[in-house]
């Protein structure tokens, strides 16, 4: 069952938006940005692609097999190749027309498995998914934001200068440059799962607890989204609010309580020695999030591959010789790539002499 909604909020114009296709098991909301109503363009045309994508390959992906041969998820591959395919799309419009320029979009989707009770969640910029599982409610997404990028990259920083970092400056959106990093990961479904999809502007006004308390006041889908979206607007909210609620009462083939498929290669432990994995706290067992190689993109594939994060430390070390991470963004959607001759800014030239981030790799033991 799943239910969305949104609300215009404080703004002038509603650049948010919802995707609610069951016959394709796909769901997603966006925040777009941009001069004027581009934004609402940019989040409504990466919204119709994944879905154009989905409905283009859902024959395909009936007749293939569940896993690729590292043992990793196809759905997962084909939600992300959805993805970039939609920031290809909003590009294109933003290079159409000066007043589409500089538009783009934050994404956040679930594509379940119910054959197999798997869920994966794929986002770019700082739309959220939660999970509420037994009264308990869980963040199963990581912002792309600069706040988050300076905690992980100087976990010293003292509480008053982390105060002051700005929270809405994401480091990920769509329709920025001809490839962009999409974090995918996939969770155990049991019965009763309830998943939420939200843009920033909720998250900015309720709290965690706000969002789990609210929740469990009904039981129904499109109950609870009506009460965030009253609390929302009750706090007041500035900014525009998509939400989107999606609960599993049927996993056809699925205890309550889900297993791994009986098909999938059992991953290998990293060798003694090996430093930790980095995890997100409260998750459940999860494939590893995906490594992205800077490849030029082409019509059939992706430009990523997935590599488990238990792979030996020397596939690893390879893997950095041939990785070129981009530079992240300093401002909240960073500018599109200029096209043919067109000169770059001094700070554009800084950023790409900036150096990048390691790789950083994200697998739970099971439960």
């Amino acid at each position: 069952m799943a239910a969305a909604d949104k609300d215009i909020g404080g703004r002038e114009h509603d650049e948010d938006g919802f995707l609610l296709r069951p016959d394709l098991a796909l769901f997603a909301v966006a925040d777009g940005a941009g001069g004027e109503n581009a934004g609402n363009v940019a989040s409504s045309i990466a919204l119709a692609s994944l879905a154009r994508h989905f409905e283009a390959t859902q024959k395909s992906a009936r007749t293939t097999q569940t896993f690729d041969r590292l043992g990793l998820p196809l759905l997962a591959r084909r939600l992300s190749a959805g993805i970039h395919r939609a920031s290809r799309e909003v590009l294109e419009i933003a290079r159409s027309a000066d007043r589409y320029r500089g538009m783009g979009t934050t994404i956040v989707a679930l594509a379940p498995d119910l054959e197999t009770a798997v869920l994966h969640v794929a986002h770019v910029g700082d739309s959220r998914c939660y999970r509420l599982r037994a009264g308990r409610l869980e963040l199963l997404t990581q912002d792309h934001s600069l706040a988050q990028d300076v905690l992980e990259l100087t976990p010293e920083i003292d509480d008053e200068k982390a105060a002051k970092l700005p929270q809405n400056v994401i480091t990920r959106a769509l329709g920025m440059s001809e490839t962009v990093r999409v974090s995918v990961r996939s969770f155990d479904l049991a019965l009763g799962d309830v998943f939420v999809l939200c843009t920033d502007g909720l998250t900015d006004v309720l709290s965690d607890e706000d969002i789990a308390e609210t929740l469990l006041t009904t039981n129904s889908v499109r109950g609870q989204v009506s009460a965030l979206l009253a609390r929302a607007k009750a706090a007041p909210a500035d900014d525009n609010v998509a939400i989107a609620v999606v609960r599993f009462d049927a996993l056809p083939g699925a205890l309550a309580v889900p297993k791994r498929h009986a098909t999938r290669p059992h991953p290998t432990r990293p060798p003694s020695g090996a430093p930790p994995r980095a995890t997100l706290p409260g998750d459940s067992w999860h494939d590893p999030e995906i490594v992205v190689l800077e490849n030029e993109p082409d019509d059939d594939e992706p430009a990523l591959h997935i590599v488990p994060a238990s792979v030996p430390p020397g596939m690893l070390d390879a893997l950095h010789d041939v990785v070129l991470p981009r530079p992240r963004p300093r401002k909240r959607f960073p500018r599109p790539e200029p096209q043919g001759g067109e000169p770059r800014a001094r700070a554009d030239e800084d950023a790409q002499d900036a150096e990048p981030p390691a790789l950083t790799l994200v697998d739970d033991d099971d439960e």
